[in-house]
């Protein structure tokens, strides 16, 4: 299962009680005010999640539960530094395995590749990592895929096999990122697996002839390795 950790804390029991062998909370950061920058979300947000975590962690040690609990955190040019310290802070929260994910591009402003992206082309960022050593830890860590933007790639499968809906019902051929669906259909229209905006991102990936869209270009789902 997967949450954003804001009502963990009334569901608790039901969630200790279930058949659920694994939840993975999205805390996104390790500190409030970098949680406010990559959320937008005020810090009583993210110390509210981080307490929900926490005592989610301790329900399920005492009742002796085989729940898996995992967690997520965001990752850019502006805080891929701080990925030690990261380590440490949910080291000591108790989590099992921990995920950096790198965040991904957007046609949005301030959201481009080149701007917030961690690239394998850029020297620094490659040094980084290249010379990274985690910290000894029980915890199992899950280091960012650093995207290549390699425009010939075209091996995702998403928009064969999957479909995301937002809020509105709208859907979307992308299962990995929150692009806009406005105009794409809704889940409940006849055919809607293979309307218009399906059979468009379908061609992309089948013809090396059409234009790959830049999310598409970096989005760890379409990279080869």
């Amino acid at each position: 299962g997967f949450t954003n950790g804001l009502k963990l804390d009334e569901f608790i029991d039901k969630i200790i009680g279930s058949a659920l062998n694994s939840i993975n909370v999205s805390i996104n950061s390790s500190q409030p005010q970098d949680y406010k920058r990559i959320t937008g979300l005020d810090a009583e947000v993210f110390e509210r999640i981080i307490a929900n975590t926490k005592y989610l962690i301790n329900a399920r040690n005492k009742h002796s539960s085989g729940l898996g609990i995992s967690a997520t955190i965001i990752i850019d040019k502006f805080n891929y530094k701080n990925i030690p310290q990261m380590v440490g802070f949910c080291e000591d929260i108790g989590l099992e395995q921990l995920g950096f994910l790198s965040i991904l591009p957007s046609l949005a402003s301030g959201y481009s590749a080149g701007e917030r992206c961690l690239s394998a082309e850029d020297k620094e960022i490659y040094d980084f990592f290249k010379q990274l050593k985690i910290p000894r830890v029980k915890m199992k860590v899950q280091l960012p895929v650093l995207l290549n933007g390699n425009p010939g790639n075209r091996v995702c499968r998403g928009s064969f096999e999957s479909m995301s809906i937002d809020g509105n019902g709208e859907v979307n051929g992308c299962e990995r990122q929150l692009l806009n669906s406005r105009g794409n259909g809704r889940y409940y229209d006849k055919g809607i697996f293979n309307n218009a905006h399906f059979r468009k991102l379908r061609r992309i990936f089948l013809s090396a002839d059409e234009a790959l869209p830049q999310p598409c270009r970096f989005c760890p789902g379409n990279q080869k390795f």
